[in-house]
């Protein structure tokens, strides 16, 4: 029999095909961490007072960036024995040191958008290089609060960034901030801020919660959160939920694939994932943080834009839930996921017999509740969050889906793809 981990590696090397398991996905699901949200914890870590331990984050490159990074600001990083351990040495509010060296993020934009915020926020001078995406709208933000930011136009790395002790706190609007960055960057810098700081608009899934796992203090009016400049930051474990977008790709293939019986290991207990999924009829059972889940039929509904704007990468596979649902559904705001995303999820659908429409900011899917024919063909270097989605629609389908290239899932999702092909089995994900 194959080995899970060696199909992941050769899917690697060539094409993926992607086909209906004879028996359904069954058994327990354990994911990978969300690198997300750890590598937002471990920038809060570093701005708290004491030893933070962070379980279940993946040791990925993004996660070596900011360790790297972190450590030439003055905190200690530590990557314990097991190799999602991490432990973090605060400095608190104020504490960190200028680097002797530039900050570099690799080429992942939330580490340059999480490090801006942390340096904005303090009396250094510091060079941030990495990152790729440009940081316009941020380093905007940043300069009004009050540090002072050189680059090229556009603001992409490297960038020159010099911080303040005295930043003023923030009332920005954001429409849209699909991946969630631009607003923990923002949060990081108003943590440094003399008063109190308002954000209005979606606030990434778990955010405020982590920030009030180590002490920070907030209150919601209406859609706006209020942030508490200056807190004393305490310490505190934390063990890191699954990866939403691995969590949704195996949520989403326990409802669709006939036969389904899964467990799915430390999914967040605010995940609004799960409440889109009830929404369209599903009954996922969740208790202590575990997700047990069955094939089922899906209703259409209609799903308000302040939800749907909560999901980010994890939005293109409740499109998938909704084309095989009975009825239309519409997704209002699913623009705000982002342009390239949304084009790209309309043409997987459509390539593989799904109904769906645009009417400006929505998506609408209509479905009879049978499985799409499928037999779609996803070329190289899509987004992840495009490429787990051709995975699940391939599992469901009548016909297998062909990945031309899965690096992207292997770079962003270490794991992840080894996880679903355990739980469905390795002939349903072979190398075409």
């Amino acid at each position: 029999m194959s080995n899970p981990a060696a199909v992941e590696a050769d899917t690697i090397l060539g094409k993926l095909r992607a086909s209906r398991p004879a028996q359904g996905l069954a058994g327990r699901i354990r994911l990978p961490g969300d690198t997300a949200l750890g590598l937002r914890a471990m920038a809060i870590a570093a701005l708290a007072v004491g030893s933070t331990d962070i379980t279940g984050l993946p040791d990925g490159a993004p996660v070596q960036s900011m360790a790297r990074a972190l450590r030439q600001l003055g905190a200690g990083v530590e990557q314990l024995p097991q190799a999602t351990h991490w432990r973090v040495q605060g400095r608190g509010i104020g504490g960190l040191q200028e680097p002797a060296r530039p900050l570099d993020a690799g080429t992942f934009p939330l580490v340059a958008h999480l490090l801006s915020g942390v340096v904005a926020g303090h009396p250094l001078f510091a060079t941030l290089c990495g990152g790729e995406a440009p940081l316009l709208p941020l380093t905007e933000a940043l300069a009004a609060m009050g540090a002072r930011i050189a680059g090229r136009r556009g603001r992409r790395p490297p960038l020159a960034f010099e911080g303040s002790a005295e930043l003023l706190p923030f009332d920005i609007s954001l429409a849209a901030d699909p991946e969630g960055a631009l607003t923990a960057a923002l949060l990081l810098a108003g943590l440094c801020a003399r008063g109190d700081s308002r954000l209005t608009g979606a606030i990434p899934a778990g955010m405020d919660t982590l920030l009030r796992h180590f002490g920070a203090v907030l209150r919601q009016e209406g859609r706006t959160l209020v942030l508490e400049g200056q807190p004393e930051l305490q310490a505190a474990p934390l063990h890191l939920p699954a990866d939403p977008l691995a969590a949704a790709a195996a949520l989403v293939a326990g409802l669709l694939v006939p036969g389904s019986r899964i467990i799915v290991e430390d999914v967040a207990p605010d995940s609004p994932f799960l409440a889109a999924l009830r929404a369209l009829g599903a009954a996922p059972e969740a208790v202590a943080g575990h997700v047990t889940l069955e094939h089922g039929p899906l209703r259409g509904a209609d799903l308000a834009e302040v939800h749907i704007l909560q999901l980010h990468a994890e939005g293109p596979l409740l499109a998938l839930a909704a084309a095989f649902a009975q009825g239309s559904t519409r997704l209002r705001g699913a623009a705000g996921w982002g342009e390239s995303r949304l084009e790209a999820l309309i043409r997987l659908l459509n390539a593989n017999g799904a109904k769906t429409l645009r009417e400006g900011n929505d998506l609408i899917l209509t479905g009879d509740g049978r499985p799409l024919p499928g037999g779609g063909h996803l070329p190289t270097q899509e987004e992840p969050c495009i490429a787990m989605s051709a995975i699940v629609l391939g599992l469901a389908a009548d016909t297998a889906v062909t990945l031309e290239d899965t690096r992207p899932l292997d770079t962003a999702l270490p794991g992840g793809l080894q996880a679903l092909t355990a739980a469905a089995g390795a002939t349903a994900l072979v190398r075409a």
